[in-house]
C-alpha cells in the first residue's frame, strides 16, 4: 500500500505503515483484520456458551436439591 497521507510513512514491511505522530506501526491488510475479528467473535461466542452451560448446571443442581427435599418430606 502506498501512503498518500503525510501523517503516515511506508515501512520496509509489506502491509505496514508508521504513524509519524505516535510512531505506532499499523497493519493495512484489511483481510487480516477481518480474519482477526471473525476469530475474536468466535472466541467470545464460545465463552458465552461456556458461561451458559455453567449457569444451567447450577440451576439443575438447585432443582435437584429441591426435588430431594420434596421427596424427603
Amino acid at each position: 500500500m502506498t501512503v498518500r497521507d503525510h501523517r503516515y510513512v511506508n515501512t520496509d514491511a509489506e502491509n505496514f505503515i508508521r504513524d509519524r505522530r505516535s510512531s505506532a506501526v499499523l497493519n493495512t491488510d484489511k483481510d487480516s483484520l477481518l480474519a482477526y475479528k471473525k476469530e475474536r467473535d468466535k472466541i467470545l461466542r464460545s465463552d458465552k456458551v461456556i458461561e451458559d452451560v455453567a449457569e444451567l448446571k447450577k440451576e439443575f443442581s438447585e432443582i435437584k436439591e429441591l426435588l430431594i427435599e420434596l421427596i424427603n418430606r
